[in-house]
């Protein structure tokens, strides 16, 4: 299972990590059996996977790759590789 495709995160890691913050959310609000400061951190950990999911699916809308090599990198090592040869 391929995790990232052309620059970009696969639909079923967007939705998994979408659905995944969703459940860490509710889990960490309605939980009472774990501790106040878990219950926190389970919280911030779904808000993160529900931006990462949703800020990639955005992403994928506009044509962006936010995890793939993008052309200024491909210039910046052909810039190191010429300074580097002098």
């Amino acid at each position: 299972m391929k995790l990232i495709e052309d620059g970009n995160l696969t639909a079923t890691v967007r939705g998994a990590l979408i659905v995944i913050g969703a459940i860490l959310i509710f889990g960490g609000l309605g939980v009472e059996a774990i501790p106040n400061w878990l219950g926190i951190i389970v919280f911030l950990f779904g808000i993160v996977a529900i931006f990462v999911g949703g800020i990639s699916s955005r992403a994928k809308m506009i044509g962006l790759k936010p995890f793939g090599k993008s052309e200024w990198r491909k210039a910046k090592e052909t810039y190191q590789k010429e300074k580097d040869d002098k």
